[in-house]
Parts: structure tokens; C-alpha cells; sequence
């Protein structure tokens, strides 16, 4: 992802997807706290304990697993990849 793409998010040019902010979140090791507050100010849906993605994701934060080890996860749980 380019410097460029992270400036125009920030500045509010582009609205991310809420899975490319969780990409984002995983690759500068926020916490699961702050990955909610990105959510939340992005208007998007914060990840639920009821929803089996969501809950490897927020395992994966908790214990600030790397993206490769959260696919790896997803992959076991036949559930869909953060590409």
C-alpha cells in the first residue's frame, strides 16, 4: 500500500474497506482496542465476538499475531484470507 493511498484515507479522499483497515490495523500492531476506534470513527461495523471471522481476527490482535499467522487461521478455519 502506498504512501500516497494511507494520505488520501487520512485526509478522507478514499473511505477504506473494513477489511482493508483491519490490514491496516494488523500491519501497524494496534491494539484491538484501537482497531475498534478505527472502525467506529470510519463508520464501519467493529468486529463481533458472535462472528467466527471476526473472532480469529480479534484473537489475532489480542495477541498480536502477525498477518501471515492470522491467514494461516483463517485458512485452518475455512474462512476467507486478509489478502
Amino acid at each position: 500500500m502506498s504512501d500516497i493511498y494511507i494520505c488520501q484515507i487520512l485526509s478522507g479522499v478514499h473511505k477504506p474497506s473494513r477489511e482493508r483497515l483491519i490490514r491496516i490495523s494488523i500491519a501497524l500492531r494496534l491494539s484491538l482496542s484501537e482497531t475498534q476506534n478505527l472502525l467506529i470513527t470510519a463508520d464501519l461495523p467493529i468486529l463481533a465476538c458472535d462472528d467466527k471471522w471476526d473472532m480469529i481476527i480479534i484473537q489475532g490482535l489480542n495477541m498480536q499475531k502477525e498477518m501471515n499467522q492470522i491467514n494461516d487461521d483463517l485458512f485452518s478455519a475455512k474462512e476467507t484470507l486478509l489478502l
